[in-house]
């Protein structure tokens, strides 16, 4: 079988990755005939099983694109992709270069079905003890602190990237996301389903993603 080039072709059933350009010989019988997805349009999870944080939400995100949530720490994960105990996770791309994931997989996709936000807390009574001048202090150096931080972690990212391609991981970025972001809907109405607070909370975090 020939595989168009200007693409890479997931195989269905098997979730195997055949490159754009080549030829494969393929067994099959008449029944069950092979069918195969250009990669970057879906990602075939039905079937897959998937490492997950230990999270009741992580794990429903998973269940319901089709895939059997393994939830597991991070630590763990290089052996159950070794031992196939997981047939892929989800993780940043650190996950490749630092915990040596791409010694194991051959492609790392940017679906982009999760964000994980880090937050200041900082107690009401303390907060209140503050002088107005304090505060805004305080603040300022919050947002300076953040976006040193998003610089220098969007740099530790690409330069995993840019590894883990060297090492041999196909990398697949801009896919069509609309079937996991439908696939979540019910996560988010039932979220929002929970009250008006829960529902105006919802509508700030969709107006970030815009």
């Amino acid at each position: 079988m020939w595989f168009p080039e200007g693409s890479d072709w997931f195989e269905m059933s098997t979730g195997h990755l055949y490159k754009g350009g080549t030829e494969a010989e393929l067994e099959f019988t008449i029944e069950e005939n092979p069918w195969f997805v250009r990669a970057g349009a879906i990602i075939p999870l039905a079937g897959k099983k998937i490492r997950s944080m230990p999270s009741s939400t992580s794990m429903e995100m998973i269940r319901l694109m089709g895939g059997s949530p393994v939830p597991m720490s991070s630590s763990e994960t290089y052996t159950a992709l070794q031992q196939g105990v997981v047939d892929g996770a989800e993780n940043t791309e650190l996950a490749l270069t630092v915990n040596g994931h791409e010694d194991l997989v051959s492609s790392y996709t940017y679906t982009e079905h999760q964000y994980s936000s880090d937050i200041y807390i900082i107690s009401t009574d303390t907060w209140n003890t503050l002088t107005k001048k304090q505060q805004q202090y305080l603040k300022d150096c919050l947002a300076k602190t953040n976006d040193n931080f998003k610089a220098m972690y969007n740099g530790m990212m690409e330069d995993a990237i840019e590894e883990a391609t060297e090492h041999g991981v196909t990398v697949y970025k801009d896919i069509d996301k609309s079937a996991f972001i439908e696939a979540v809907q019910p996560m988010h109405e039932a979220f929002a389903a929970k009250g008006a607070a829960y529902q105006a909370l919802l509508s700030d975090i969709e107006s970030c993603a815009k």
